[in-house]
C-alpha cells in the first residue's frame, strides 16, 4: 500500500509539473504580441507630466504665474482632462481677472475630479478647493446664485447669502485649509 501511495504521489507530481510547464509555455508565448515598449513610454509621459505639474506648482507659490501658465498649458495640450493643470490654470486666470476662462477650466477640473481628489502639486488642493474656485469665479462674474451653490457644497449647509455676506464667506473659506 505504501508503494502504491508513493506511485500515486509521483504520478500527481509529474502531472502537476506537466500542467505547470504548459501554463508557463502559454504565458511566455502570449507575451510576444504585447507592446511593452509602448507601456513604458506612456508611464514615462505620466511621470514627466507629474514633474511638470509639481514644478508649475512651485512657480505659482513663488509668484511666477507666466511660467506656471506656460507649463500647465503644455500639460493640458497633451492631457486636457488633467485636474491638477485645470485647477492651477483656473487660479491663474482668476489672478489675471480672466473670469470666463477661469470658469471654463475650473468646470473642467470639477467634472474630471474624483470625490477624493487631492492635487499632486499641493496636498491642500482638493475637491472643496475646486468648489471654492468656482464660487469665487461665479461671484466675480456676478452669478451669486451659483456662487452660493458652490459655498453650500463646501460648508455642507443650506445657506443663501447676500452678495456682501457671500463675498465675506468666500474670503473666509479661502483663508481656511479646506
Amino acid at each position: 500500500m505504501f508503494l502504491n501511495f508513493r506511485m500515486n504521489r509521483n504520478y500527481i507530481e509529474m502531472l502537476f509539473l506537466r500542467v505547470l510547464a504548459v501554463v508557463v509555455c502559454i504565458c511566455v508565448l502570449s507575451c510576444g504580441d504585447r507592446d511593452f515598449d509602448n507601456t513604458l513610454t506612456v508611464t514615462e509621459e505620466l511621470v514627466d507630466q507629474t514633474d511638470i505639474i509639481k514644478k508649475a506648482g512651485l512657480l505659482i507659490e513663488e509668484g511666477d504665474l507666466d511660467e506656471a501658465f506656460d507649463l500647465m498649458s503644455n500639460v493640458l495640450s497633451k492631457e486636457p482632462s488633467n485636474v491638477d493643470a485645470n485647477i492651477a490654470l483656473a487660479g491663474i486666470y482668476l489672478a489675471r481677472d480672466q473670469f470666463t476662462k477661469a470658469l471654463d477650466v475650473a468646470n473642467r477640473a470639477f467634472v474630471n475630479a474624483s470625490q477624493d481628489y487631492v492635487s499632486s502639486f499641493n496636498p491642500h488642493v482638493n475637491k472643496k478647493t475646486i468648489h471654492l474656485t468656482l464660487a469665487q469665479t461665479y461671484y466675480y462674474i456676478g452669478d451669486f446664485n451659483r456662487s452660493n451653490d458652490q459655498v453650500r457644497q463646501i460648508i455642507n449647509k443650506n445657506v443663501n447669502l447676500t452678495p456682501e455676506a457671500l463675498g465675506m464667506e468666500i474670503e473666509r473659506l479661502a483663508r481656511k485649509d479646506l
